[in-house]
């Protein structure tokens, strides 16, 4: 249990943050995968398998969440690390709330900062970029996405 207390409190950690600078530090990401690895050691060592595999298939849907431009690789990255304390019911459960709630996020900021209009411009912006092929990240306009990815993890653990 204090081993999971840790991993909260890393998790809060990088979420402030990433809302202060706009950026997660990988020693966060690190520490968090070794609190996660002495978790699984403790708790569930013959199926380290199932978390590692979990961890792989959250990394591999969040790199392509960044391959699109709807967040940081710190993002990934942190996404990767906390879905290491996941078993795989759960880790659905994770992608879906922490997807689902990003994006409820992102559209609830652009609304309160810059009308609906933001909303049409952003996607307008995304869909050329696709069809000519041009970086997706050229808007200023960003959103910390770690505390999304704390408090899923969170409400998930407890």
């Amino acid at each position: 249990m204090i081993v999971i207390l840790l991993i909260a409190v890393l998790l809060i950690s990088s979420a402030y943050t990433d809302i202060k600078q706009n950026r997660i530090p990988n020693y966060f990401i690190v520490m968090i995968l070794i609190f996660s690895m002495l978790y699984l050691l403790v708790n569930n060592p013959a199926e380290w398998w199932s978390y590692a595999l979990s961890m792989a298939a959250t990394l591999v849907l969040f790199f392509l969440l960044w391959v699109i431009g709807f967040l940081g690789a710190g993002d990934a990255k942190l996404a990767a690390a906390a879905a290491l304390t996941l078993s795989f019911p759960d880790t659905y459960w994770f992608w879906i709330l922490s997807i689902g709630g990003g994006v409820l996020f992102s559209i609830l900021q652009m609304l309160r900062y810059n009308g609906p209009r933001a909303i049409i411009d952003i996607l307008w912006r995304w869909w050329l970029s696709i069809m000519y092929k041009t970086d997706k990240r050229e808007s200023s306009v960003t959103f910390p996405f770690a505390p999304v990815i704390a408090l899923t993890w969170m409400v998930i653990v407890w």
